[in-house]
């Protein structure tokens, strides 16, 4: 029998873990009849929520493989790349973009937001990298299929948010109060379909959930959102996971070191939304 170990890095039901990793639900029923599983030195027989930080340890009787996740290369020179990140991976972390890829992350997408994202191949220049993000040289474009129609002609909006970090959740008010940063985004609608809305978002302040609980907050959620948006309309339109993808990296002038980037824009758009014409 085979011992295997794991961190973990967000909240996170058990048999969601585990089939991540690559069990099946017979395998992993078998497990928890069987008491094979240990969350921080405790054998568990039931699909507890797991938190930031719990120690889980598997006893397996065959080699464990994981789910395979598709990581393509977008563009790639010796100082940094730009990756597609895929759903169901967090950036950070020995079991996220970076571990896989043995670079490091200059900024985050959330578990279940796929689309663009820029990882340092060398450790000297993170902090160069982090500092064009930090500069606003940096414009981040992601698309998203929202609840409901309306029409955003690429005005600003601007909100106050809250970071719950033990919660792991955000929450928006149109006021400053004690605690809240302020947030601004800017949406472009694209197209409004039967009963929903594709919209275009600039990312102008780089907040946790910052799409996500705007566009909740301004009365359309994100479709498959399952933290911000409404479950009978993500059942309603099968979807178990935010429709949310980060598609454009555009590049300011810049100078230094990094100048050969100036004015550069990467690109790349998700199935759903490739016969758009943005």
């Amino acid at each position: 029998m085979r011992k295997y170990e794991f961190r973990i890095t967000e909240e996170i039901l058990l048999n969601k873990f585990l089939s991540e990793k690559g069990l099946k639900h017979g395998e992993i029923k078998s497990l928890l009849k069987n008491k094979d599983i240990k969350v921080n030195n405790k054998r568990v027989k039931d699909n507890i929520k797991l938190k930031i930080n719990d120690k889980i340890e598997l006893f397996l009787n065959e080699e464990l493989k994981e789910n395979e996740i598709k990581i393509t290369t977008i563009y790639e020179d010796e100082n940094f790349c730009i990756l597609l990140k895929p759903k169901n991976i967090l950036t950070c972390g020995e079991n996220g973009l970076e571990g896989k890829t043995n670079f490091i992350a200059v900024h985050r997408l959330d578990r279940n937001t796929e689309g663009l994202i820029i990882m340092a191949k060398k450790l000297d220049e993170v902090d160069s990298l982090k500092e064009l993000f930090k500069n606003g040289q940096v414009v981040k474009n992601y698309i998203c299929e929202v609840e409901g129609k309306v029409q955003f002609n690429g005005e600003i909006k601007r909100a106050y948010l809250f970071k719950d970090a033990k919660k792991s959740i955000v929450y928006v008010s149109d006021r400053k109060e004690r605690g809240y940063k302020e947030i601004l985004t800017r949406f472009r609608t694209l197209r409004i379909k039967t009963s929903t809305t594709i919209v275009e978002c600039e990312l102008l302040t780089g907040r946790t959930h910052q799409l996500r609980a705007h566009l909740s907050y301004l009365g359309h959620p994100i479709i498959g959102d399952k933290k911000y948006g409404r479950s009978e309309i993500n059942k309603k339109y099968k979807e178990k996971t935010q429709k949310l993808f980060c598609y454009k990296l555009s590049f300011k002038e810049i100078k230094g070191k990094l100048s050969y980037l100036s004015k550069k824009e990467f690109s790349c758009l998700p199935k759903w939304a490739e016969n758009l014409n943005i």
